[in-house]
């Protein structure tokens, strides 16, 4: 699907509104703040399978996602930013972020962020589904809202990926389903070395990988747990621990809300059918209802009834 906004056709003072709700019908919900004299914003892009790919440009702009969007549309995905000509800024779990337009930086769409930008600026965007990315880069939750670009082939993803948001909307549908399985590709070769420039040995970072890949493999299995893991990877439930501490996160937390996540997207499928929440407790991998409940307002700030298709 191919998707051209532009402002020039809209009223002045309607702009920026019409802006903000052009974002959040290509990509998913934002909060936004605009300046009163906001006059410019165009955007092209197309849905390729999973994948929402666009170049736009637009007036100084902040733009946040909060907990209340994420917890109504469930969107599992990965943000990448590549700036045109001006340096922009993210921030994620407490990290600022100024990425130049010789940069890139990705953060994700089931956590808190803010881009800003303060003047007129470009931009290249691309929406990676969760699982896709986390399939091939198991890493990347430890390496959001951090820039890249300083080496031959960060400068060889960005050069690429500019060039199918840009031109995205020209190619047929086969050049477009090519072009943007080689981008994820080459972006997952860049995340593994970031990775394997981490402070952990490079063993640790394979055990990682093997752990982070089982837990997205069966976490919706109520009876997959730290044991099977040990089983299949033959590391100690210490060494497990351990590796995982180095990210700041322990198993338990990671399968939680892994399965919580997958909860989250059904209970947002809820419309056409009418699965209980039992149903998708159980399905989303959580085998007692009460711990579902307790982890889900946690994590949301409401109970699972409450999550509106």
């Amino acid at each position: 699907m191919m998707t051209a906004f532009n402002l020039q056709n809209i009223p002045p003072q309607r702009r920026g509104r019409a802006w903000v709700d052009a974002l959040n019908e290509f990509f998913y919900a934002y909060d936004a703040d605009v300046p009163d004299d906001f006059r410019i914003g165009k955007l092209t892009g197309a849905q390729v399978g999973s994948l929402s790919i666009a170049s736009a440009a637009c007036d100084a702009i902040t733009v946040r996602r909060e907990r209340s969007q994420i917890s109504h549309d469930g969107v599992d995905g990965y943000f990448l930013l590549l700036p045109v000509n001006r340096a922009l800024s993210f921030s994620q779990r407490g990290r600022t972020t100024p990425v130049t337009r010789d940069e890139f930086s990705l953060v994700s769409a089931s956590l808190p962020y803010e881009y800003m930008q303060n003047d007129i600026a470009g931009l290249d965007i691309a929406i990676i589904p969760g699982q896709l990315l986390r399939s091939v880069a198991p890493s990347i939750d430890d390496l959001l809202a951090k820039p890249f670009g300083k080496k031959p082939i960060d400068r060889l993803f960005i050069q690429q990926a500019k060039t199918l948001c840009r031109e995205v909307t020209s190619f047929d549908v086969e050049a477009q389903e090519v072009a943007s399985r080689h981008m994820v590709e080459l972006l997952a070769l860049i995340l593994d070395g970031a990775d394997a420039q981490s402070h952990a040995t490079p063993i640790r970072q394979v055990h990682k990988r093997q752990i982070v890949k089982l837990i997205e493999r069966h976490h919706c299995n109520p009876g997959f747990g730290l044991e099977d893991v040990v089983r299949a990877t033959g590391l100690s439930p210490r060494y497990i621990q351990e590796i995982l501490a180095g990210g700041g996160s322990t198993f338990t937390q990671m399968l939680r809300l892994r399965r919580l996540q997958s909860a989250k997207i059904l209970l947002n499928a809820r419309r056409g059918n009418r699965r209980s929440v039992i149903d998708v407790a159980y399905a989303a991998g959580f085998a007692d209802l009460s711990y579902f409940y307790r982890s889900f307002k946690q994590e949301y700030g409401h109970a699972p009834n409450d999550e509106v298709p």
